[in-house]
């Protein structure tokens, strides 16, 4: 599964992640974003009170992380199964990573006592479409599960769970990197592995998020646009 990593000095993220100056969520959030975060939390969190340390952006993430495994829709279901079919047949799988490395001057906890609109975006977000965005991502499984790639090609291939990422990706006072560009990069370096195990081999898997699929910047269609014959199933070639 294709990743990007950032590199920073040792306990920057860790750092990042808690509120300056001990503040608790309740005193960075909205009062009206705090109550939906309340609720919320009791019914897939109980009564998990680190999180109420950390800056919106991370809480929302482990909201939404924890809701997922609560509707039975965790993430990471799918790699430990291929990586057991790996191991049985003596494969070594090939890691797609693309690095960055944060550089930041002077204190790496910067402004971020500021929250930026974004953050805080994030996490009122978070609080309004989580309901939603789960009924969409358990059509989405549903679809995945049965094969069904017509129905899957037309649900929504983002979520809130995305974009907190993606902020995520910004945050730091003085790391702001352009995600499109974060996210190009991936792509390529994607790419380029792909190039070299058709090349190598006669046989190939590959393993990505069936957002990268679709759509005229999707994997498959850069591989075309190379010159590579990408066969589609039927039921996808007039979408």
């Amino acid at each position: 599964m294709p990743r990007i990593r950032i590199h920073a000095s040792i306990g920057y993220f860790d750092r990042l992640a808690l509120n300056p100056e001990g503040r608790k969520l309740r005193d960075v959030v909205p009062p009206h974003d705090y109550e939906k975060w309340l609720a919320l939390k009791a019914a897939y969190m109980g009564d998990d009170e680190a999180v109420e340390d950390r800056r919106p952006v991370y809480a929302a993430i482990q909201l939404y992380l924890t809701s997922l495994k609560h509707a039975g829709l965790a993430p990471d279901m799918i790699e430990p199964v291929i990586d057991d079919l790996l191991k049985q047949r003596g494969l070594t799988p090939t890691p797609v990573i693309y690095r960055e490395d944060a550089t930041r001057n002077g204190d790496p906890m910067g402004d971020t006592h500021v929250m930026p609109a974004m953050e805080l975006g994030c996490f009122e977000a978070t609080m309004n479409h989580l309901d939603s965005d789960l009924e969409v991502m358990r059509q989405r499984a549903e679809a995945w599960s049965s094969g069904d790639l017509e129905d899957l090609s037309k649900l929504p291939m983002s979520d809130q769970l995305d974009k907190c990422r993606d902020t995520l990706l910004a945050s730091g006072a003085s790391f702001n990197p352009d995600i499109a560009y974060l996210h190009a990069r991936l792509r390529d370096t994607w790419l380029s592995e792909a190039r070299n195990a058709i090349a190598s081999h006669s046989v190939s898997f590959a393993m990505v998020p069936m957002a990268d699929l679709f759509g005229p910047d999707s994997y498959l269609e850069k591989l075309r646009g190379e010159g590579y014959r990408v066969d589609l199933p039927d039921s996808l070639l007039n979408n």
